[in-house]
C-alpha cells in the first residue's frame, strides 16, 4: 500500500492505524496536523514483519504520538520532521528494526523513545542526522534489553545526530540522552554534537577519545547532555576512534 501525492489529515483521533491489515506500507509526502495520534503500527505475527517505509512526512501540534511501532516490524523514516507533539514523536517498541535518517524533531514533549521489551526478539535501531532542539524532556530515551541493538553513531558511521533538547536540569528526565542497558552492552552514540560545554563536551559539544586508537565510555553520570536511568549496568560510548 502507497500513501503519497501530499495529502494532509487535520484533527483526527487516528491519522493512520495500521494492525496488520497492510503488512506492507510506504508513505511519501503526508502531513498530520493537530488531532491525537498521527501514525500507529501494531504487528503481532512472530514469523513476518510489517515493512513500512515513512519519507518527507510532517507531524505537527498533535496532543498524543506521533509514529508508535509495536510488535514485529521493519520502520524507516528519512526526511520527516515533528513539532510540537504533546506525547513522543517517534517510539518503536518491539521486535524488528527501526532506522531513521535526516529527521527533525522540534519541541515536542519526548522526541524518541526507543524501547526493547523482554519477550521480544530482539529490536535493532539505527539513528544518522536526527537533530532534536526544545522538548518539555528527555530528547531521546533508550532502554534496552540483552538481545537489542542501538546504533546512535560509530568511530567508522559518524552519528551526525544533533542533541540541543531540553534544559540545564541534570535528571534523566529532562537530559538530551538517557540510557537503560544491561551489563557489558555498550551503545555507540559517536560523533554527535551536544549541548556546549556541559559534562565535558568541549564548546561546539563534541567529545573525544582520551587517546587514539581509544574511546570515551560513560555508564553512570547524570547531567544534561546524558543520564545513566536507575538500573544501568552498561556503558554508552561518546567519542572513539580506530
Amino acid at each position: 500500500m502507497t500513501i503519497d501525492g501530499n495529502s494532509v489529515i487535520r484533527n483526527a483521533a487516528e491519522g493512520v492505524l495500521n494492525t496488520s491489515a497492510v503488512p506492507d506500507m510506504a508513505v511519501d509526502g503526508l502531513s498530520f496536523v493537530g488531532g491525537a495520534n498521527a501514525f500507529i503500527l501494531s504487528f503481532a505475527s512472530t514469523s513476518v514483519a510489517m515493512h513500512v517505509d515513512i519519507n518527507h512526512m510532517k507531524v505537527t501540534d498533535g496532543q498524543s504520538l506521533g509514529v508508535y511501532a509495536t510488535g514485529n516490524f521493519q520502520l524507516t523514516a528519512a526526511n520527516t520532521t515533528f513539532a510540537r507533539l504533546n506525547a513522543p514523536a517517534i517510539m518503536p517498541s518491539g521486535s524488528g528494526t527501526v532506522s531513521l535518517d535526516n529527521v527533525t524533531l522540534t519541541d515536542c514533549r519526548y522526541a524518541v523513545m526507543i524501547l526493547g521489551v523482554t519477550e521480544s526478539a530482539g529490536l535493532t535501531a539505527k539513528m544518522r542526522n536526527v537533530t532534536v532542539s526544545g522538548g518539555h524532556y528527555a530528547a531521546v530515551t533508550a532502554t534496552a534489553m540483552s538481545h537489542d541493538s542501538f546504533d546512535f553513531g560509530t568511530p567508522l558511521s559518524p552519528g551526525n545526530n544533533a542533541f540541543h533538547s531540553t534544559h540545564a536540569t541534570t535528571d534523566c528526565e529532562h537530559a538530551n540522552f538517557t540510557f537503560t542497558q544491561p551489563a557489558e552492552m555498550i551503545v555507540p552514540a559517536v560523533s554527535n554534537p551536544w549541548d556546549a560545554s556541559q559534562q565535558g563536551a568541549d564548546n561546539l559539544g563534541h567529545y573525544f577519545a582520551p587517546s587514539a586508537p581509544g574511546v570515551l565510555l560513560v555508564s553512570s553520570a547524570t547531567g544534561p547532555n546524558y543520564c545513566a536511568a536507575s538500573g544501568n549496568a552498561g556503558s554508552l560510548m561518546l567519542a572513539g576512534s580506530m
